[in-house]
């Protein structure tokens, strides 16, 4: 009968439904692990390398494998970072992020006008990079500027 089409047709799209919620859900979850454990991981690792570097004499022959060290936990740091944007755009292809303005701001003293202009050619500006890549990726604006207090104002424009 029809009501029993009808009923076994519901049943399906609410199945498939809670298929990809549950995608989605454990896709957040993996991207949130990623960043919560490896990335910091990671970022700590480097910065313990330029720690150990600075107080290394400059002819010690432990510099050049720590600048590996940091090399490598800068390149792990990003890969890691990919993924976690890999994980998370499927999210947002699903409906996670429909339409979006955000802007963040810091309570820190910014960052110099040096740094504002040549941060994208720098590669220990990692996460501003990636994050301007993104949106140009989604079409949209990322813009960077010292907030009049002090802080850095982060400004991502995805358009609908």
């Amino acid at each position: 009968s029809k009501v029993a089409t009808d009923l076994q047709k519901l049943h399906h799209d609410l199945t498939e439904a809670q298929k990809r919620q549950m995608l989605g859900d454990e896709r957040r979850r993996i991207a949130q692990e990623l960043h919560d454990r490896v990335q910091q991981t990671l970022f700590t690792m480097g910065l313990k390398a330029d720690w150990v570097l600075e107080r290394l004499p400059s002819d010690s022959p432990l510099v050049r494998p720590l600048r590996n060290i940091k090399k490598l936990a800068s390149l792990g740091t990003a890969q890691v970072r990919d993924a976690i944007f890999a994980l998370s755009s499927s999210a947002m292809q699903e409906g996670g992020l429909v339409k979006a303005v955000l802007v963040v701001q810091d309570n820190g003293i910014g960052l110099s006008p040096l740094v504002l202009q040549t941060y994208r050619d720098n590669a220990t500006h990692l996460g501003l990079t990636g994050m301007h890549r993104r949106l140009e990726d989604l079409e949209g604006q990322f813009l960077l500027t010292n907030g009049e207090e002090g802080g850095l104002i982060v400004k991502a424009v995805v358009p609908l």
